[in-house]
């Protein structure tokens, strides 16, 4: 276990969401989890299938998710932002440069744009922070990819 990879979270502290957020749609969920993982062992990547043959919306993937009572092992914003800080060498080593998604911390917009799920994918040589609109068509060759947490440190 390397100390580059292991994620430590105070669950008890505000998470910090865009201005532009309205309504965070599973607030229940937003301070479970693990405190401390390690990203190289305690983390799998999990891939819908469907999306290795045609291109399919963000809201294909969560409502398979949430249908299947899967988002309470998804990671949400606090990973996101924890897994962030660790840098970009990390992440490629973790997650191949992979867009990743943290489908825990699914919120919808002031601006009725739909909903958005928070994501992590590298830019420049650094990890990035974005929105993906739910509604919008991911493609296959952009190898989105989604992660649940195992267990703990």
């Amino acid at each position: 276990m390397s100390s580059d990879t292991i994620i430590c979270i105070d669950r008890s502290l505000e998470i910090p969401y865009p201005e532009w957020v309205s309504k965070i749609i599973h607030p229940e969920l937003e301070k479970t989890g693990l405190d401390a993982y390690d990203l190289s062992t305690a983390v799998s990547l999990w891939f819908y299938k469907k999306q290795k043959k045609s291109r399919i919306s963000g809201m294909t993937v969560y409502n398979y998710l949430k249908e299947r009572n899967m988002l309470k092992s998804c990671l949400g914003l606090q990973d996101a932002l924890a897994v962030r800080t660790k840098g970009g060498a990390v992440f490629q080593e973790v997650f191949d440069n992979k867009e990743v998604y943290f489908f825990k911390s699914v919120v919808e917009s002031c601006d009725d744009e739909g909903l958005h799920v928070p994501c992590l994918v590298m830019v420049c040589g650094r990890v990035a922070l974005r929105w993906s609109w739910l509604d919008f068509n991911w493609s296959i060759k952009k190898s989105h990819s989604y992660f649940q947490v195992a267990n703990g440190v």
